[in-house]
């Protein structure tokens, strides 16, 4: 029932992950080109400029920029979820894309880190097992304001799902009908 929104809403957020513009270096002069019906102009090597995620992804897969500030790498993903972890029962604010943000520094690591990709797996997984948790006791309290300004764009759907669940498991275990 919620898996294909869940894959809807992952997929929502990825796209507009890749579309987010990104601070990047230049390694290397950048001749002119087109990149999706968008023309850019020549970049000369040490140039700091801002592009859409996707141009900047395929123009650092073939050595032309580095991207600047942002990456969230295994030290810090272990620093969020100690900091998770000591938040108790309350959510610690992430970006909203943080999850796309670790999932595509995990896929660049697949090849060049596998055994720090696995790691970083296991990190994020242990932090959604968290936030789930977390989420779950939120949704059962009914503490929208605690969720609106600190989960991500999954969770927040993840969330709307748990308390319509359990609205609706109230409404039925107290024989409220709807319309009455």
């Amino acid at each position: 029932m919620w898996g294909g929104l869940v894959k809807d809403v992952t997929l929502i957020a990825r796209l507009d992950y890749q579309n987010e513009r990104v601070r990047v270096k230049a390694l290397k002069d950048i001749p002119r080109f087109v990149f999706g019906g968008v023309e850019w102009k020549d970049v000369k090597a040490g140039e700091v400029l801002d592009l859409p995620r996707l141009v900047a992804m395929a123009l650092e897969e073939e050595g032309y920029i580095e991207p600047l500030g942002e990456e969230i790498d295994l030290r810090k993903l272990k620093s969020i979820v100690h900091g998770q972890y000591r938040m108790g029962n309350k959510l610690k604010p992430l970006k909203p894309n943080f999850y796309q943000m670790v999932l595509s520094t995990i896929e660049r690591l697949e090849s060049r880190d596998p055994k720090t990709a696995k790691r970083m797996r296991i990190e994020l997984l242990n932090l959604l097992e968290r936030r789930l948790k977390i989420l779950m006791e939120l949704a059962f309290a009914r503490v929208d304001e605690d969720v609106e300004g600190a989960a991500t764009i999954e969770e927040k759907l993840i969330y709307r799902a748990l308390r319509e669940i359990f609205d609706d498991w109230r409404r039925v275990v107290l024989g409220v009908r709807e319309g009455g």
